[in-house]
């Protein structure tokens, strides 16, 4: 199991999977707020 600091290069395996995780959140946050929004306007 590799350990993978913030100093240290990570291997594009946990690159990619740390981007698809960060796209996901951002889109649930995104769809979050916009339902949030729109249930509060009304």
């Amino acid at each position: 199991m590799a350990r993978v600091t913030g100093l240290e290069p990570a291997t594009s395996g946990v690159t990619g999977r740390r981007s698809n995780q960060l796209s996901y959140t951002r889109a649930r946050v995104g769809a979050v707020y916009l339902a949030f929004k729109s249930a509060s306007s009304v």
